[in-house]
């Protein structure tokens, strides 16, 4: 009887190592680049979220991003962003992870943090066989040629929309480019800005993380 109450033990402690498999998946991120019809919904998700095919403990999906793309998973619907936006995701110490490709990335519920994807042909495996479970990226984004570089921030510096604005910046010599801003006046205080590529914050911004400030 002593062995057979070991084995049972087991068995529970073996069983009890399982993520829970969803009933449904979805991808949850931005429409205009591939990802659903509706973008980061999440009442209900099936409006405009990208669902996943199921089989077993896994779900798989191909997916065609046209421009850099954020997302995570959602199972279910949420009644608030932080429920059906942060089921499943990556929490890193910072947000925007980039994948490996054939490499499993372990995910936690209400991760907090998003992936990032650059343009191109993928294809999405979420597995739930494991204790926790994991997204493993297959295909390859497309190389990104950096046209240019632009800088932006605070539109008591750059006018307009301040973050929507962007001032090209002009090789001055190799690899050194600068922007000139002129008639600025200011009041006291701080002013953020920072320089990006191809005016697309998902190919490079400096500083990669933060602002500068004037």
């Amino acid at each position: 009887m002593k062995k057979l109450f070991t084995l049972m033990l087991m068995l529970i402690a073996c069983i009890g190592i399982q993520a829970a498999t969803p009933d449904k998946l979805y991808i949850v991120g931005q429409a205009n680049v591939g990802i659903g019809n509706a973008g980061w919904v999440y009442t209900p998700a099936s409006s405009g979220c990208m669902e996943m095919t199921k089989s077993g403990n896994k779900f798989t999906a191909s997916v065609t991003l046209t421009g850099t793309a954020w997302f995570c998973f959602g199972e279910q619907d949420g009644s608030t962003w932080d429920d059906f936006n942060n089921n499943y995701s990556w929490r890193p110490s910072s947000n925007n992870f980039v994948p490996t490709e054939g490499t499993p990335v372990t995910m936690i519920h209400h991760g907090g943090n998003s992936f990032q994807l650059g343009k191109g042909e993928y294809t999405f495996t979420v597995d739930f066989s494991g204790s926790a479970p994991t997204f493993t990226l297959s295909g390859k984004q497309e190389e990104v040629v950096i046209t240019g570089y632009s800088v932006l921030g605070a539109k008591e510096l750059f006018g307009g929309n301040g973050w929507d604005t962007d001032v090209d910046m002009t090789e001055t010599s190799t690899g050194v480019y600068t922007a000139t801003i002129s008639n600025v006046v200011l009041s006291k205080g701080d002013y953020d800005y920072k320089a990006r590529a191809n005016k697309d914050w998902g190919i490079a911004e400096y500083p990669a993380e933060g602002n500068n400030t004037l």
